[in-house]
């Protein structure tokens, strides 16, 4: 490492040359990063909890499922269930969607003359509130049905997207952006309409971790750049880590973006991490300079001096 930093002493601009070559390549690689929240990422893969659990899911299927939840004091109006109606057709058309779950195809199995009636519990809509509230009874005192497509109070339903099987997640955005679109004549007739599911959820993880990085950075650069002007007081020494900094964060995350390394709950931290472990070192090499600068003729001995000192300091921070 000693030869190596002398090396750099010897020929700055090519180096620099070379660093910003670098930067831009990494730069071209950004728009390949993505953002993606997945319970498995937080899960050991060799604990016999997670194989037990993957078992199951081989042998039993594990439907993706997102509801669409609809409140309103009477949600099976007539005038209501008609938009209802053409926002399931909707939706059954979006790529994603296996088949959709509700009032409107699942049956409601009774006993009539004799004979055993199938038929679901909206195969014909209610003539009056009367009505609509009658069958908002019978569907709740379905045990299977009650807290799942039906409140108990009656005062919200619920609709089942389920998904189709695929090995990979789903374009987390763009489906609970499609979703949204289909859904938006809801919320123009229900007091509230809603889809919840995990594509949702990972959907504003994503987007809370966007909105952290754009918090906590500047906090960060803030701190780093507090504390250099404390040890240093000079400016090129307070902008040197603070473009080093950067230059890590960039490449780190060009070559994420290049190796299709996603950005998650964890990986989060690695601009942080960066700034602290990177201006750490930043921070010993300039004291390192400065002082044997002071007491220095020659040019060229404070680069041997640091090159000598903290070489080792050097790659084992590089190496971490």
């Amino acid at each position: 490492m000693q030869r190596l930093l002398l090396l750099f002493s010897r020929h700055p601009w090519i180096w620099l040359g070379l660093v910003a070559i670098a930067s831009a390549i990494a730069a071209t690689q950004l728009q390949h990063l993505q953002v993606q929240i997945s319970a498995d990422e937080m899960l050991v893969s060799d604990d016999p909890a997670r194989t037990y659990y993957e078992q199951i899911r081989r042998d039993f299927g594990d439907e993706r499922v997102v509801l669409l939840v609809l409140e309103s004091p009477s949600p099976l109006a007539p005038a209501r269930l008609e938009v209802l109606r053409a926002v399931i057709d909707t939706i059954e058309q979006l790529p994603a969607i296996a088949r959709t779950e509700s009032l409107f195809n699942v049956p409601n199995v009774k006993g009539v003359d004799g004979y055993l009636d199938k038929q679901p519990y909206l195969a014909e809509p209610p003539a009056d509130d009367d009505a609509a509230r009658a069958l908002l009874q019978s569907a709740a005192a379905n045990p299977l049905l009650r807290k799942v497509l039906v409140s108990a109070e009656g005062e919200a339903i619920a609709v089942a997207l389920i998904l189709h099987d695929t090995d990979g997640q789903p374009d987390d955005d763009r489906l609970s952006g499609s979703i949204d679109r289909a859904i938006a004549p809801l919320k123009q007739v229900y007091q509230r309409a809603y889809a919840i599911g995990f594509p949702q959820i990972r959907a504003e993880i994503s987007q809370r971790i966007i909105d952290e990085q754009a918090h906590l950075l500047p906090l960060a650069v803030a701190a780093l750049l507090f504390a250099l002007f404390l040890l240093l007081r000079q400016l090129l020494d307070i902008l040197l880590p603070l473009l080093t900094a950067a230059i890590s964060i960039l490449w780190t995350f060009g070559l994420m973006g290049w190796l299709g390394i996603p950005l998650n709950v964890v990986t989060s931290t690695i601009p942080i991490l960066l700034i602290v472990v990177g201006s750490t070192g930043d921070i010993h090499l300039l004291a390192e300079f400065r002082h044997a600068q002071g007491n220095a003729c020659d040019v060229s001995d404070p680069l041997k001096r640091i090159a000598r000192k903290m070489g080792r300091t050097v790659l084992l921070t590089f190496v971490t």
